[in-house]
């Protein structure tokens, strides 16, 4: 008789809180402080952002202040041409005049911009195995 009203109690209330752990998951964004953040986390795994582009001139208009402000913002910065590649790294041909010698330069410059957020770029440690053994093999050919 005790096993029948303990197994009852016990699974109603596993039911209860399997019920609650579903019901925040799904409706995370009216509970808590952290709400948001888990709401955009979990759209981020399950809704990827796809790169477009709008994303394309975003990226190129950080890369372009990214850069100026890591020359030091020289006078008369130009961008002549620039490039995205792996929708991640920025690559520009820059013109600016040296606050020092005063000599105009013209070089070529990359940057990273970290756009997308950090469940993009999570790695578990058997992908990340698996990505090693695939580099070792084509080391060796």
């Amino acid at each position: 008789m005790h096993k029948i009203v303990i197994r009852s109690i016990f699974y109603h209330w596993l039911f209860l809180f399997v019920g609650v752990a579903i019901g925040f998951i799904c409706n995370s964004e009216y509970v808590g402080e952290k709400a948001v953040v888990i709401e955009r986390s979990i759209n981020n795994i399950f809704f990827p952002i796809e790169y477009n582009e709008q994303i394309e001139n975003y990226v190129k208009w950080m890369g372009k202040n990214r850069i100026h402000s890591e020359l030091g913002y020289p006078h008369d910065f130009q961008i002549l041409e620039d490039v995205v590649k792996g929708e991640e790294y920025y690559w520009a041909i820059a013109k600016y005049t040296d606050v020092k010698t005063g000599q105009e330069i013209k070089t070529i410059v990359s940057t990273k911009i970290r756009w997308r957020p950090w469940e993009y770029n999570y790695h578990t440690k058997k992908f990340d195995s698996i990505v090693e053994e695939k580099r070792l093999s084509q080391d060796k050919n």
